[in-house]
């Protein structure tokens, strides 16, 4: 299977069970903590990917200081880890095995109010591909 094929199929498979890789938050600000506890919550959307939008959805949960979360979608549930919320900024990672090959995925939002816009993106057989995602809160904490 060429690398873009297969990544296309990964993200497919990603867009229901997956997640995101989390990013250093932002230390030049404070942020409060009402913006930062905005993300938990359920959400429901879709990845556009070559092969046509697949519908995922994320629970993000909070306890304490920690955030985690799953992804879920047509093939399963995959747990998010390294979940970062800074202001509006969500991000977090997931390692999804595809035909015996981890798989790293990167996940990357920008949260306005119940809807988060962003991006997963991964690295397969030395190709990097991204693909668009937003994602609807449904379910309030």
């Amino acid at each position: 299977m060429r690398p873009r094929s297969l990544l296309a199929a990964i993200v497919l498979v990603s867009a229901v069970a997956s997640t995101a890789v989390a990013q250093a938050p932002d230390t030049t600000k404070s942020k409060p903590a009402a913006a930062e506890a905005s993300a938990v919550g359920t959400w429901t959307g879709s990845v556009e990917t070559p092969n046509g939008a697949m519908s995922m959805t994320a629970i993000i949960k909070k306890d304490s200081t920690t955030y985690t979360g799953v992804m879920t979608g047509e093939t399963g549930e995959m747990e998010l880890y390294d979940v970062t919320v800074a202001g509006e900024k969500v991000s977090a990672g997931a390692t999804m095995n595809m035909q015996g090959t981890a798989i790293e995925l990167w996940y990357e939002f920008v949260m306005k109010g119940n809807t988060m816009s962003g991006s997963v993106s991964a690295n397969v057989g030395g190709e990097s591909m991204s693909f668009p995602l937003v994602l609807t809160r449904v379910v309030a904490p």
